[in-house]
């Protein structure tokens, strides 16, 4: 499938085996940042809410961004990547910036990836999934942390616990024992009818889908309150979901031995999402 595949470099388009690949552990840690798109129908879903998180964190770690590289720009990038692909109705795609200077200002390099989809992947997950804590793991809180880093140092040790079959996700902890976000996603739960998430300050992601979850909660008078997320919270939680610009929504099933039901969340995700 790969030598039908096609990454775009730097601005050109190049077959993937010859491109760097976020496939290889040691480009994906490169000292930088990431985003990744969903591609629906021929349009780039909420493109300009990623742009907005990316052009902050390049300024955060300290990236001197070129005038032409700009939002439009960017996404007529992915278009003519997408297209060369061949996957316009359905795929995801994932733009690293990363560097090869020593000093900053940084000078951005880029790729970005582009990979077929299953349209499961998008829906609603009827089974959930299995959640557990990333043992002996302290999530950093810094500048950095609301943006997609590329080089975390959550990546490897989460994926080692999904792969030893510990859980489908893995949480992670601040420094002050709080959890915070899943390895991939946003951190939510349901109590008596309130909608809770960890604030930005604890060190979580600036999630896209988090970010509509709670304005769109707000137009629909949906009690929110973001508040520090301890183990007791989730524990005495009703549902519990995760977010993600994949999912958009995944409900979790299991939590520390504990069976959650997912009605409020599944109409949830309908009303918010209609899927």
């Amino acid at each position: 499938m790969q030598d039908k595949m096609f990454s775009n470099w730097n601005g050109r388009i190049t077959p993937a085996a010859a491109a760097p690949s976020a496939s290889v552990d040691a480009f994906r840690l490169r000292y930088g940042l990431y985003e990744t798109y969903l591609c629906r129908n021929g349009s780039i879903e909420y493109a300009s809410l990623h742009w907005q998180r990316m052009r902050e964190g390049l300024k955060v770690l300290g990236f001197s961004v070129p005038a032409a590289f700009s939002e439009n720009y960017l996404y007529d990038q992915m278009l003519a990547t997408i297209a060369a692909c061949g996957l316009a109705d359905l795929c995801r795609i994932r733009v690293q910036i990363y560097t090869d200077s020593e000093t900053a200002p940084f000078e951005p390099q880029w790729i970005i990836e582009v990979f077929p989809l299953a349209v499961s992947m998008t829906q609603w997950l009827s089974a959930g999934i299995r959640l557990a804590v990333l043992d002996d793991f302290v999530r950093d809180n810094d500048a950095t942390a609301n943006f997609k880093i590329s080089h975390n140092r959550h990546f490897l040790p989460a994926r080692a616990a999904v792969e030893a079959g510990v859980a489908d996700d893995v949480l992670l902890r601040n420094a002050a024992g709080n959890l915070v976000e899943s390895a991939i996603a946003n951190l939510f739960w349901i109590k008596d009818g309130c909608v809770f998430t960890p604030p930005l300050s604890e060190g979580c992601l600036a999630g896209t889908i988090r970010k509509l979850i709670i304005d769109r909660l707000q137009e629909h008078g949906i009690p929110l309150s973001e508040q520090p997320a301890t183990d007791m919270d989730l524990l005495y939680a009703d549902e519990i979901f995760l977010s993600n610009g994949i999912r958009k929504i995944r409900w979790v099933r299991e939590f520390n031995r504990r069976i959650y039901d997912s009605g409020f969340t599944r109409r949830l995700c309908d009303l918010l999402f209609g899927e």
